[in-house]
């Protein structure tokens, strides 16, 4: 073999070597990333964070969780943010499938301050702790109708989807607005929809909340809102007697 063709073949081997060298530092890279394929038993997550905000009026103070077992209350361990001024929070949603959970958001009547109400604490404006939630895959916005929505889905087992509609239907709005933020899109009648639901659900569980709903609808707060046991007075949609119906602290009166 004469040197010149030793020479050229050494080359071309040495090549071929740099060329798959540089191919396995790539897929090792990818590797280290996650990329290059998934594993089909684990779920996958678009995104390691939630976003959004907390609202009836902006609320600060509360505590926000993804609810991983299901029993409506933030637990340790469970993923969690505190709200700012403007209600915004953050949760670390890495590794979970937020399509299997609900988001959980307190307010506690002692710290928690709801915007509508000047500064003040949420007590100190004659109001009871606030528990709301959201599915977790559609937590832009966590308000007393996205809690509907979690109510509709968790009692009847809708889907998301289904359970929206149902709302839109309930409030008689289109299923659209079911997840907006009422005071960033200045509806000022969502708005006074969502202060209502909110008193209710003070006065009432989330189940009673909604059959009182479907019974009477949602129009408007009458007179000064929530008092400290929750009660609040709304006017029917579609009932012209007159009557009451105390429950749970709620009393609703129907024109």
């Amino acid at each position: 073999m004469n040197f010149r063709f030793s020479k050229n073949l050494m080359l071309i081997v040495r090549g071929f070597s740099i060329k798959y060298f540089i191919y396995f530092l790539t897929m090792l890279a990818l590797a280290s990333c996650g990329g290059g394929g998934s594993n089909s038993d684990t779920p996958l997550v678009a995104s390691n964070a939630v976003t959004g905000v907390v609202v009836d009026g902006y609320i600060e103070g509360a505590t926000v969780c993804i609810d991983l077992n299901s029993n409506q209350v933030c637990d340790v361990g469970e993923p969690y943010s505190i709200t700012d001024a403007q209600g915004s929070y953050t949760l670390n949603a890495a590794g979970y499938d937020l399509s299997l959970y609900h988001i959980v958001s307190i307010a506690n009547a002692d710290t928690a301050k709801d915007a509508d109400d000047g500064g003040l604490t949420l007590a100190q404006a004659g109001k009871t702790t606030l528990k709301l939630l959201a599915p977790a895959n559609m937590a832009e916005v966590i308000s007393p109708v996205t809690t509907l929505v979690v109510g509709k889905m968790t009692e009847s087992s809708m889907s998301v989807s289904d359970a929206t509609a149902a709302v839109a239907m309930l409030l008689n709005v289109s299923p659209e607005h079911v997840f907006i933020d009422p005071i960033a899109s200045q509806n000022t009648q969502l708005h006074q929809q969502f202060q209502t639901i909110a008193s209710l659900l003070r006065g009432a569980n989330l189940s009673n909340t909604l059959v009182y709903i479907m019974q009477y609808g949602v129009v408007a707060v009458s007179g000064t809102g929530a008092a400290t046991d929750g009660s609040v007075s709304i006017s029917s949609k579609t009932s012209k007697d007159t009557s009451t119906a105390p429950h749970g602290g709620i009393t609703v009166s129907i024109n």
